[in-house]
């Protein structure tokens, strides 16, 4: 019986030819769950925001079910290592701005504030789902060029440990900005568990994670008030006393469409579905390419199979949210938690799904678990992908710029969408002021042009059809790091379009790809020292 059920879950998940067993995406997704776990407290307290939301109870109970519901269509529809739950981001949105500035009630209409804030949620939501089984969502985060998409899981991660350095309080604020904190006990257990779960991770232990975690967990509730009461330590044992009382409180309807304006709700809904795209979007690819799911990556044919599924289960949770009253579902980043720890399909998805529809009865126990015991997952997270920026192309400025903006606006707004657009803006205008210098010739001083029928340099993939006239040696084997980017990076940064064995055989050979033997400096127009054809 067992070894049948194993069987069919191989089959349907892919768990041999990802290189995976039931064990290790069961791990992965406790893993995934307990990295989200802060989020039980986290997410109520925003919707809640100092009593002007709900009680948080009811947000709890909203943000548990869209969670499993999402993340169990992930991991059916996608067969992808990505849990999907209420985002932050539009929790934020959704109680500081959308139900106060943007509704049209007092601050104390509490119910009425909250069913205008959940229908049009519900309207985004439902915008998104029937984007997403078009296939539209996906289709527009493809023209995303590289340069940014490489960037996201690097800026990502040090977003996460930013979040971990703040749980742990080692980062706190002050005076209108972030400083270091005192050394606390949570400092010290934070960085005591960053320092263990490193040494484990480094030998190859599956439980590295785990383990660091339910130890520092239980010294904390030791020495906490219910303990040995170490004075500073916040860390109270799990409490189910009180807890009865959340069942009583589901039986308020937060959708209604009765003298709903639909010109009202345009901005609003628009805004949720752009949050919602680029952090779907941008969590979706960092995670799959973190796991090595992304198939023909870096190429114009790159796919990554299933992503249309995050979409629609993203959307559809959405829309369970903004019924029971809670913000959107996104894609959740602290996903690559599961990965670290081999999660590799759908299944890791559905065992977090488990956990979170688990956490209803067992809430006290999960939300008692320290900021600082979950914090070093997070730190741990951005060392892992900060060995990502290895795909970067740093050595071309007009592709270090976008990546730097894409990478460092994360942290620095605690924004995702934010970050991605603006290093879409910085590629786009160096694109722009590229295409502006080659089609007036010699603006620059370069001697270079297009050709007339080259489109505009909109994304890698369309410049890759550009063809400079001017010379340029192929790039030296120490300024790359492989045959492959090697040839890629050459191709964007020349607009020399030629294919991966004539450029593989020039670097042998020493002549110059795109136009057969090199040519003279008479000849080729090229400066006198010809070492560098391209624009200085």
């Amino acid at each position: 019986m067992l070894s049948q059920l194993h069987s069919q879950l191989d089959k349907w998940f892919l768990l041999t030819e990802r290189s995976t067993d039931v064990k290790t995406e069961f791990i992965a997704g406790f893993v995934c769950f307990v990295a989200n776990a802060y989020q039980l407290v986290l997410i109520p307290t925003i919707m809640n925001n100092n009593d002007l939301g709900l009680d948080q109870d009811i947000y709890l109970f909203a943000f548990c079910v869209s969670t499993a519901v999402s993340s169990s269509i992930v991991g059916l529809l996608s067969n992808l290592p990505l849990p999907a739950g209420v985002g932050i981001g539009c929790s934020t949105y959704f109680a500081y701005s959308l139900t106060l500035r943007e509704s049209n009630y007092d601050e104390r209409e509490v119910h009425k504030r909250q069913v205008y804030g959940s229908t049009i949620c519900f309207v985004a939501s439902g915008l998104m789902t029937l984007l997403a089984v078009a296939g539209v969502q996906w289709w527009l985060f493809r023209k995303i060029p590289f340069c940014v998409k490489d960037a996201m899981p690097v800026g990502l991660g040090l977003l996460l440990a930013l979040e971990g350095f703040q749980q742990m309080k080692l980062v706190v604020n002050g005076d209108g900005m972030l400083k270091t904190g005192p050394i606390t006990f949570s400092v010290v257990m934070g960085a005591t568990g960053c320092v263990l779960t490193t040494f484990l991770h480094h030998h190859q232990f599956k439980s590295a994670v785990l383990v660091p975690m339910v130890l520092i967990t239980l010294v904390g509730w030791a020495a906490g008030k219910d303990g040995f009461d170490v004075h500073g330590v916040h860390a109270p044992t799990p409490k189910f006393g009180d807890w009865l009382s959340m069942w009583n409180d589901f039986d308020h309807q937060y959708v209604s469409f009765e003298g709903f304006e639909i010109m009202s709700a345009v901005i609003p809904s628009v805004s949720l579905y752009l949050i919602s795209l680029f952090d779907v979007g941008g969590i979706t690819y960092a995670v799959a390419s973190s796991a090595g799911l992304v198939v023909d990556k870096g190429t114009d044919k790159e796919r990554l199979p299933g992503a249309y599924g995050v979409f629609i289960a993203c959307g559809v949770g959405s829309m369970v949210a903004a019924v029971f009253g809670c913000s959107p579902v996104i894609a959740l980043g602290e996903s690559f938690a599961g990965v670290a720890v081999g999660g590799r399909t759908g299944l890791t998805a559905i065992v977090n799904a488990f956990f979170f529809a688990l956490a209803l009865p067992l809430a006290p126990l999960f939300s008692a678990v320290p900021d600082f015991a979950s914090a070093p997952v997070l730190v741990l997270l951005g060392v892992d992908l900060l060995s990502l920026t290895k795909f970067l192309d740093l050595d071309d400025a007009t592709k270090a710029l976008p990546s730097f903006c894409t990478i460092a606006l994360m942290p620095y707004l605690y924004s995702i969408d934010h970050a991605i657009i603006a290093g879409l803006v910085a590629y786009w205008l160096l694109a722009l002021l590229g295409w502006a210098a080659d089609t007036y010739e010699g603006c620059c001083g370069t001697g270079s042009k297009i050709r007339k029928d080259a489109p505009l340099l909109l994304g890698d993939e369309e410049k890759a059809d550009i063809v400079i006239a001017s010379a340029a040696e192929p790039p030296r084997d120490d300024d790359q790091r492989s045959t492959t980017s090697s040839h890629r990076a050459y191709v964007e940064r020349t607009g020399i379009v030629v294919g991966y064995e004539e450029y593989y055989e020039s670097r042998k050979g020493g002549y110059l790809v795109g136009g057969g033997p090199k040519k003279s400096s008479e000849e080729s127009g090229a400066p006198a020292d010809d070492s560098l054809g391209a624009r200085n």
